[in-house]
């Protein structure tokens, strides 16, 4: 009796370990989202706070992550500035983390439109399906978009544009982003004094557009003279080197506000400001939201700046939908606060370094 009881026993037990190894195996086997090589898991897409409503909606995949296996190629304007550099890095991440079967080409074009023109002839050789593109010149980049297009390949602008028809542009409004800056300059002046304009790479889509958006609102405000506008090229150093420049020129009195077109070139501008000793003659406000410009707002040595997003993890999500033959509208617009001390706390740490 009791042999039957110590077989009845070790019959149960071998049981239940097959049902919890069969089951493992199921759980293991049936997980969604798995990559094909090594079961990487894909993680829920977060798309981040200034892509909004409309942006999210047409960013909807309906494609499983885990089907998007085509070949993508992410053409970058420059690692030379930190917005460029953090989209370079965070463009393999997010492929990474979101679609681990995507087989994604990440290349730098060094501020250079011959040489990413290049890069993107080579990329479409290679058979590359899908191009996501920060074109360095608008209009330089246009002929080798135009050949890839030609050869079935999709090509999605972000960050800039491009003057060759593209699946889909992917950005905050520059001309806009910089009036919520202009404006915000009028009404600390109060409708009278003088602003100098720091601008970015002569020649690209956002210098061309900050700065026509700025003079949208200045030519309302006869009281505010634009005394200068000198080329910072998206630089620390040549912000620095320009304006300590510009406030050697421009003595103390005869000069209010700088209106920067990006965080980079500020932050060079604010060390030439306090090197001249000159924080409470020129006032600084700008564009693009770097983490460093924010902490600047906070200790008090930058006024505002309007936020201009990083295009990711969306460019990667475009290049999925694209792969997958989904529609997307023409343009998919990012949001774009303005960013005081009144407001700096709830922003830091939702951009890059």
């Amino acid at each position: 009796m009791k042999n039957l009881q110590r077989f009845a026993l070790f019959s149960a037990a071998a049981i239940a370990v097959v049902s919890a190894l069969s089951g493992c195996a199921l759980s293991a086997g049936s997980s969604s989202g798995s990559s094909g090589s090594g079961g990487a898991q894909a993680a829920p897409i977060d798309f981040g706070p200034y892509c909004g409503q409309d942006c999210k909606a047409a960013l909807t995949l309906k494609a499983s992550q885990d089907s998007i296996n085509c070949k993508v190629a992410f053409l970058d304007d420059a690692t030379s500035f930190p917005y460029g550099a953090a989209q370079f890095s965070l463009a393999s991440q997010d492929a990474k983390k979101y679609f681990p079967n995507m087989d994604l080409t990440v290349q730098n074009g060094n501020n250079d439109p011959a040489t990413q023109s290049s890069q993107l002839d080579t990329v479409v050789a290679q058979g590359t399906k899908v191009v996501v593109l920060d074109p360095v010149v608008a209009g330089a980049l246009a002929p080798a978009v135009q050949r890839a297009t030609a050869q079935g390949v999709k090509v999605i602008a972000m960050d800039r544009t491009t003057t060759a028809p593209v699946l889909t542009t992917i950005k905050a409004p520059d001309i806009p982003l910089a009036t919520r800056t202009a404006q915000y300059i009028a009404d600390q002046l109060h409708g009278q004094g003088t602003v100098a304009i720091l601008s970015g790479t002569p020649g690209a889509s956002p210098t061309i557009d900050r700065t026509n958006g700025f003079m949208q609102v200045m030519q309302k405000y006869p009281g505010i003279k634009i005394v200068a506008d000198v080329n910072g090229n998206y630089d620390t150093a040549d912000g620095n080197t320009a304006v300590t420049n510009l406030l050697t020129k421009y003595p103390k009195g005869s000069l209010n506000f700088i209106f920067s077109e990006a965080d980079a070139m500020s932050l060079g501008a604010i060390k030439a400001i306090a090197a001249a000793d000159r924080q409470g003659d020129v006032k600084l406000a700008g564009i693009d939201g770097q983490n460093e410009g924010f902490q600047a707002i906070k200790d008090g040595t930058y006024a505002a700046t309007t936020v201009y997003p990083l295009v990711m993890p969306m460019g990667v999500v475009a290049a999925a939908k694209a792969c997958a033959n989904e529609s997307m509208p023409a343009s998919i617009p990012l949001e774009y606060p303005l960013v005081t001390q009144a407001n700096v706390d709830q922003y830091l740490g939702t951009t890059y370094n």
